[in-house]
């Protein structure tokens, strides 16, 4: 597909709040240059993500449990840890938050049926930095 056809997305909530004054500036300079250069720049909503943890952290906890048992010590102190506490999750809160993720990934999927491609800022502000101590 050429650029000249291509049908962007700006799924502003969740992805624009917050930014960084320069960064906000960076990125409407940049959607400004992608409508001189594309066929639609679109506001679209998204749904709300599914918190992360409520599936990852029993998912990872299954796929380690064998060495988590065998061979602990592999593990950092604070990863073993959080890993071991994701095994508490409470089955039926897994199961709805897949069910929520499944949902979610629907409702995204239909969002391509007007739109290619989702334009989005990388960051909200910039990296933090490591300050030199002087001794």
């Amino acid at each position: 597909m050429h650029v000249s056809k291509l049908r962007l997305g700006l799924p502003r909530a969740g992805f624009f709040d917050s930014l960084d004054p320069e960064f906000a500036k960076a990125i409407e300079a940049a959607i400004d240059v992608l409508r001189k250069l594309t066929a639609s720049v679109t506001e679209v909503q998204l749904p709300r993500a599914v918190p992360a943890p409520l599936i990852w952290g029993p998912e990872t906890y299954a796929y380690h449990a064998k060495w988590l048992t065998e061979s602990p010590e592999k593990y950092q102190a604070a990863t073993r840890a959080l890993m071991v506490r994701s095994n508490e999750a409470k089955p039926e809160v897994y199961a709805e938050a897949r069910r929520q993720l499944d949902l979610v990934r629907r409702e995204i999927k239909a969002a391509f049926t007007s739109v290619d491609l989702l334009v989005t800022p990388t960051m909200k502000a910039p990296p933090a930095t490591i300050v030199a101590t002087v001794f």
